[in-house]
């Protein structure tokens, strides 16, 4: 969204995601757990920013698709990192 908004630093993020698509599609095929899930938790925290700092508003349609997919995709996460969290206290 900055992008859209004309912000300064904002001109390559086409070039960065795919960057990170191809960074994270590398990771998955050599195996590496750890690459990908960091990849997916910045791309989570840039929606949650969007989110916050309103790129996304009540009843737009903006963002729906992947706050959709993001709502399903924690709903898996978030009680096994809970669930990890209480394992290893």
């Amino acid at each position: 969204m900055d992008h859209q908004n004309n912000l300064t630093g904002s001109e390559d993020w086409e070039d960065r995601f795919a960057s990170a698509k191809r960074v994270a599609h590398a990771s998955l095929a050599k195996q590496d757990t750890g690459t990908v899930p960091s990849i997916v938790f910045q791309r989570l925290y840039t929606l949650r920013n969007q989110l916050i700092h309103g790129s996304a508003i009540w009843n737009s349609s903006v963002k729906r698709d992947q706050i959709r997919d993001t709502n399903g995709m924690l709903g898996d996460i978030v009680p096994s990192i809970i669930e990890i969290l209480l394992d290893n206290a």
